[in-house]
């Protein structure tokens, strides 16, 4: 008679890809076997999202020493104690079932250099190259699919010295160095507001005078602008204490740009961006 460790990979995946997070945990400790032959990629029995909170302790810093998840479908909090060796970061990105954070390089410097990959469900850390960036910069961050995928690319937005000029910065884990590039862009006094990923481009918004919005295509190293809707571009005139949020949808690839009048966010305009009329 065969044992359990003798079970397929193929086999136990799939009956774990049909179980709860909790379950899945669980699995891993029947024996040594399982422990190293169960992959993980985010499948769940259940599909509605989780809900990731954490303390923050200022403007985009968070503690990471400790999550809590909770679990729509069965009404469950679970809190996870992290493995990280440092206690706060600041929060970039979520998806696929893993973070993107950077490391503070002081405490009165907001101004990240090392940014990492963290799992909450496996306590798995993938550094990424060290990158230097300018004293108290705007930096918006995000990455295009799984850090285990072979084609992961992650993307950093930040601002320079120079008001008529970006930096855009990419690499993918394993590299050693980042692949680091200057735009040039109108003085408006524009703001990063978010950057997102969609069918191979990062796409980046701006709230200034001057609607646009930038696309990034790594695979060409090519940067283009779009022109917001003519919505939104009327009200970005009118309303000084509009705000914008850019929404990227891994499962069906749709990009989504929300208008806020206010910074109350009382109401919100969404619109989805068609990539095909986008030349």
């Amino acid at each position: 008679m065969s044992n359990w460790s003798d079970l397929p990979t193929e086999i136990l995946n799939l009956i774990v890809d049909r179980l709860y997070y909790i379950d899945q945990v669980r699995i891993r400790g029947v024996c040594k076997s399982w422990r190293s032959n169960i992959y993980y990629d985010g499948k769940y029995a259940d599909k509605l999202p989780w809900i990731m909170s954490y303390q923050r302790v200022g403007p985009n810093l968070i503690k990471i020493n400790q999550f809590y998840l909770y679990e729509p479908s069965q009404k469950r909090k679970y809190r996870v104690e992290t493995k990280i060796p440092i206690h706060i970061a600041i929060l970039h990105a979520s998806k696929f079932g893993w973070l993107l954070l950077s490391q503070i390089t002081t405490l009165y410097s907001f101004s990240p250099s090392f940014f990492f990959f963290y799992c909450p469900f496996t306590n798995e850390i993938i550094q990424l190259p060290k990158l230097d960036m300018n004293l108290y910069s705007q930096i918006q961050a995000t990455f295009s699919t799984s850090p285990t995928s072979s084609d992961c690319v992650v993307f950093v937005l930040n601002s320079c010295p120079d008001p008529k000029r970006i930096r855009v910065s990419t690499c993918s884990p394993g590299d050693t160095a980042w692949c680091s590039l200057l735009v040039n862009i109108d003085d408006c006094g524009w703001q990063i507001k978010k950057v997102a990923y969609s069918k191979g481009v990062f796409y980046c918004a701006f709230l200034s005078r001057f609607a646009y919005m930038g696309a990034y295509n790594p695979a060409l190293q090519e940067w283009k602008i779009h022109p917001y809707p003519p919505f939104i571009i009327q009200r970005l005139y009118n309303h000084k204490n509009s705000d914008l949020d850019l929404i990227d949808s891994p499962d069906d690839e749709n990009l989504l740009l929300s208008y806020y009048p206010s910074r109350e966010r009382s109401h919100v305009f969404v619109f989805r961006f068609d990539q095909s009329q986008m030349k």
